[in-house]
Formats: structure tokens, C-alpha cells, sequence
């Protein structure tokens, strides 16, 4: 299952919502959580969170290009394809923002 995610072999939907959107706020409301703590924190964030975000933005982006090719051959729009993609962009700034405003 993992490896079928990373390769972006699971469709559009379960991807960005599954795997990317509801698992990171997942992650996101547990450092909120641990927030007090602060080295818990550090360590969720740096051994988990970190780079689950990193695993999941690369299978979903994997899975939007797959959409966008499969809806390219049959001559359909690729607007959710590429909304997911675009959404994905401005949460890695949005993450930076967040890293450089909280160093």
C-alpha cells in the first residue's frame, strides 16, 4: 500500500484527501497538542510529521499527474489534477512561512 501510494497509483481522491489532506491535519492537531512540550514537539515534528508531509505531497503529486494524463487521453479537463497540485504548492510555502516565522 505504501509503495502503491508513493508511486501515485491510487486515484485522485483517496490521495489528496486520504493520505494527504485529512493525515496532515491529523498530524497538524497532535503538534498543536503537544505544543507545551516543547522537545515532544521538535521530535514529532522532525521524525514524523516532517517527513510524512514529505512522503504524502510526493504521492499525491504523483497521483495528480497520473490524472491529469489518464484525463488528457480521453479528452476531459485536468482542472482537480491541477487545483491539487497548486493546493500542494502553497502549503510548501506555507510551511516555510510557518518554520521561518516560528525559528
Amino acid at each position: 500500500m505504501i509503495k502503491k501510494f508513493f508511486r501515485g497509483d491510487f486515484d485522485l481522491i483517496t490521495s489528496f484527501w486520504g493520505f494527504y489532506f485529512l493525515a496532515n491535519l491529523t498530524f497538524t492537531y497532535i503538534l498543536v497538542s503537544l505544543w507545551k512540550y516543547d522537545t515532544f514537539a521538535i521530535l514529532f515534528s522532525l521524525f514524523v510529521a516532517m517527513p510524512y508531509k514529505i512522503f504524502s505531497i510526493v504521492g499525491t503529486w504523483r497521483s495528480a499527474a497520473k490524472y491529469k494524463l489518464e484525463k488528457k487521453k480521453n479528452k476531459k479537463g485536468t482542472a482537480w489534477g491541477t487545483a491539487a497540485q497548486v493546493y500542494i504548492c502553497f502549503s510548501i510555502f506555507r510551511t516555510i512561512i510557518e518554520i521561518i516565522k516560528h525559528s
